[in-house]
């Protein structure tokens, strides 16, 4: 069992886990001949957003998966997982960063960060 715990996905690290998915395709298939379906590319570059945005419990500046350890990872992952870890990182970003709080809500959240 793996501990960590989710950060924010900033647009330039997504762009980078998108051109480091479509480069792991790339080399996945270059003998194969054939190309990679869209399911293969969304697949691919959610498992690499997954991977960019799981962060040590212990420091969250460092990545729990690095690009070396990617292939590893990818092993241990099943369809499951991988919907598991994309409606985790979700729900992270809803309670974490919400676009729009009605007046209940956003005086809630300004009683949490006074810490109320």
């Amino acid at each position: 069992k793996i501990k960590g715990t989710f950060f924010i996905l900033t647009e330039l690290d997504k762009r980078e886990a998108h051109r480091k998915a479509k480069n792991s395709l790339n080399e996945e298939y270059k003998d194969s001949g054939q190309y990679p379906t869209n399911e293969d590319q969304v697949v691919e570059q959610k498992i690499w957003e997954i991977a960019y945005s799981l962060r040590d419990p212990e420091d969250s500046r460092k990545r729990l998966v690095n690009d070396r350890d990617i292939t590893v990872f990818k092993k241990g992952l099943t369809t499951q997982t991988v919907l598991f870890l994309i409606k985790k990182y979700n729900t992270f970003l809803a309670e974490e960063y919400p676009e729009t709080a009605d007046d209940g809500e956003f005086s809630g959240l300004v009683d949490q960060a006074l810490g109320k």
